[in-house]
């Protein structure tokens, strides 16, 4: 295997990498919410502004990870192109 296609595998790892990164946010932003929304529905906390706030972060943060998620998946398939196309 030349410097390349180890360039090219080293990249590809860093993406996937990337993508498990943007998921993983993704995932605490969404149970942030659940819990935000169990706790209001329960009693616990009020249904006031914060509520709000919380849910509007986390909409406007999982709709940027999933944009950036895509952004990374189609580059990783190029990546992926490019070196079986070295083989």
């Amino acid at each position: 295997m030349n410097d390349y296609q180890q360039r090219l595998l080293n990249d590809m790892l860093s993406k996937l990498y990337e993508t498990k990164t943007y998921r993983n946010i993704s995932v605490f932003l969404t149970l942030l919410f659940i819990f935000d929304f169990v706790l209001v529905l329960l009693g616990y906390a009020e249904f006031n502004i914060t509520y709000f706030l919380i849910l509007l972060v986390t909409f406007v943060g999982n709709n940027h990870m999933n944009k950036k998620y895509r952004v990374a998946m189609k580059e990783y398939e190029k990546l992926k192109e490019e070196y079986e196309n070295t083989i």
